[in-house]
């Protein structure tokens, strides 16, 4: 597990080594203000600057990218392997959004193995049901 290292979009395909992942752009101060993308390149340079919270995620890792203001952005990483034990969960999600409609958020929920005292959740991918 990576914990708050610093950020930028230019490392990204560092961080992810793949191509095939789910992107969920997260922005208060906006009205329909939660994006769920297939691509970074689907956002504008100018959402890439001002957002609250960007999950990237696939059923190998999960990264969440946090902006503290001020171009300071820092992120943290889960993978599958950093899992002691888990289980596989789903939530059902209630919304107007076609690409959506009919989908539930697969999570893994579980104890890490460096530190089993504390429980994460990893997404993993919206499954059709």
């Amino acid at each position: 597990m990576e914990n708050l290292k610093n950020f930028s979009f230019d490392k990204l395909k560092e961080i992810t080594n793949e191509k095939k992942y789910n992107l969920v752009y997260i922005n208060y101060d906006r009205a329909n203000g939660i994006k769920v993308l297939s691509n970074i390149i689907e956002l504008t340079e100018e959402e890439k600057n001002s957002f609250y919270r960007i999950y990237i995620f696939n059923d190998n890792y999960m990264v969440t990218i946090f902006n503290f203001g001020k171009g300071i952005f820092k992120y943290n990483k889960i993978q599958k392997i950093d899992f002691d034990e888990y289980d596989e969960r789903y939530i059902y999600l209630e919304t107007n959004k076609k690409e959506l409609k009919n989908k539930r958020l697969k999570v893994r929920v579980g104890n890490l193995k460096e530190d089993n005292s504390r429980e994460v959740v990893q997404y993993i991918d919206f499954i059709k049901y």
